[in-house]
């Protein structure tokens, strides 16, 4: 992640200006929640699901029908 400034012509500002303009605000943060993240979605196994084949085909390259991907909880135990 770069942090130089936006250009004349960006329309929005760039990673280092919202840091700098954050820093420089000195407030905290928007909400403090001591619950797990997945309360912040309605449906965060959906979001899981998206987000992890999203990763998969984007970062490593694997094709999507080579994908099996199943919860942590119901995938069968590895034998040591």
């Amino acid at each position: 992640m770069g942090l130089e400034p936006a250009g004349l012509f960006h329309t929005h500002p760039s990673n280092g200006d919202r840091i700098r303009g954050a820093r420089l605000a000195n407030e905290p943060g928007l909400f403090d929640l001591e619950a797990p993240a997945t309360g912040l979605f309605s449906n965060f196994a959906v979001a899981a699901k998206q987000v992890t084949l999203l990763h998969y085909s984007d970062d490593p390259g694997i094709p999507l029908g080579m994908a099996k991907l199943m919860p942590v909880a119901t995938a069968p135990a590895l034998e040591q």
